[in-house]
């Protein structure tokens, strides 16, 4: 009888970077994970530096610019634009924590969406709680038809199934996913409640980024072992692999042109 491939958790903990950096990663990640011949699971955790508004892979030119409207005014001017290859409505990142989930795991790929949410999103629910912070977990049925979902531009001004609420009933952390035919890649962005970031740079505090990334390369770890039935172990991916770093570049080149258009188009000062 032939063993079952072993699987591989890769984490990488990035720190801050822009938006077109830290798209194209996850892009790459995706296209290298689906390339591998074994089980791989990647852990990408990092944050943004200039803030910057992401907007889903699907999220029309009317609803970003309906985003852009709704978000402060001194925001509009200040931050760039960068589409996730992930679905969802827009979200203005800067003091928040992002957090990737890919894999090339058949059977997660091929879950119904619940399922792959529930499973997806259990790290990052055990984080949070290994850090301290009480959550009521998933939102329930409110406000989460696909309808009124999508009337909205903002990703934090309603709700799914899957997002994550503090006990006060505020959105704290919610998901988004896109699906390929030997992949997945789940986003997350987590707003830390009783956490003071850096507001002259909109930054979280890094003591609180480095403690959710150490205890979500704890509970991702976990997870895998109940689901999978078998010891993970850790270890940092290696950006230096030649191939990634290939893909890498042609998709920052791509992620970049398009933010710079985004950014222009929608975010160009207001004139008096």
């Amino acid at each position: 009888m032939q063993d079952n491939p072993p699987t591989t958790l890769l984490t990488w903990h990035a720190h801050w970077q822009s938006g077109p950096t830290n798209m194209a990663r996850d892009a790459a990640l995706l296209t290298w994970c689906q390339q591998q011949p074994h089980p791989v699971w990647i852990l990408h955790t990092y944050c943004w530096q200039p803030a910057t508004l992401s907007v889903g892979v699907h999220q029309s030119q009317a609803s970003i610019q309906q985003a852009v409207t709704n978000l402060p005014e001194d925001a509009n001017r200040s931050k760039a634009v960068v589409r996730r290859p992930t679905g969802g409505r827009a979200i203005p990142h800067g003091a928040d924590i992002s957090v990737a989930i890919i894999t090339n795991h058949l059977p997660t790929v091929q879950a119904p969406l619940a399922q792959r949410y529930a499973s997806l999103t259990q790290p990052l629910l055990s984080a949070l709680t290994a850090i301290g912070i009480t959550i009521e977990g998933y939102t329930g049925a409110d406000n989460t038809a696909p309808n009124a979902y999508a009337a909205h531009s903002l990703c934090f001004s309603s709700h799914t199934p899957w997002d994550i609420k503090d006990t006060q009933g505020h959105k704290i952390a919610g998901c988004a996913q896109t699906v390929q035919k030997n992949g997945i890649l789940q986003h997350g962005a987590v707003f830390l409640p009783n956490t003071l970031p850096d507001e002259s740079l909109n930054k979280p505090d890094l003591s609180a980024y480095q403690q959710l990334a150490q205890a979500l390369t704890k509970t991702t770890q976990a997870q895998l072992q109940s689901l999978l039935g078998t010891a993970i172990t850790a270890s940092k991916f290696d950006a230096s692999d030649t191939h990634w770093q290939q893909t890498y570049t042609e998709q920052y080149q791509h992620t970049a042109n398009e933010s710079a258009e985004l950014s222009q188009l929608l975010l160009q000062p207001i004139t008096p």
